[in-house]
């Protein structure tokens, strides 16, 4: 079982969710939610900026490091839509060049885009980031 697995599990049981009502938040059916905390599925884009929505430190989750206390204190991370945009951004990327990547660079790839994106640019710049992704890997 990876830390992904390990971490979301964690997340769910924190809020006092059954797998049916915490996949339910990020669209997914109990089989899939079962098989994210067994470490057989990571989840995908979609499912992580709905459960963060819900109030899930996807960080956390991701990379095993609790939100920054400057994001926890300024939820503008959330609510201007720079993680849901970094994640497509890179889901993007890594999908159109059938890429994958392991799990630690993959939460580092997310924060480094969030980072970029909370600086408010438009979305033009997000979609040229799957372009530099696609360079990159």
């Amino acid at each position: 079982m990876d830390g992904i697995s390990v971490r979301l599990r964690e997340e769910r049981e924190s809020l006092g969710l059954s797998q049916t009502a915490f996949g339910a938040l990020g669209s997914a059916s109990k089989p899939s939610q079962v098989r994210y905390e067994r470490g057989d599925r990571n989840p995908d884009a979609t499912y992580l900026a709905a459960i963060s929505e819900a109030g899930v430190d996807v960080l956390y989750v991701l990379t095993g490091r609790r939100e920054p206390a400057h994001y926890q204190q300024d939820q503008s991370l959330v609510s201007s839509g720079s993680l849901e945009r970094a994640i497509t951004s890179v889901e993007q990327g890594l999908k159109e060049n059938n890429r994958e990547l392991p799990p630690e660079k993959y939460a580092k790839l997310i924060m480094a885009v969030v980072d970029f994106l909370a600086d408010d640019v438009d979305d033009a710049v997000a979609d040229r980031i799957g372009n530099i992704i696609k360079l990159a890997v």
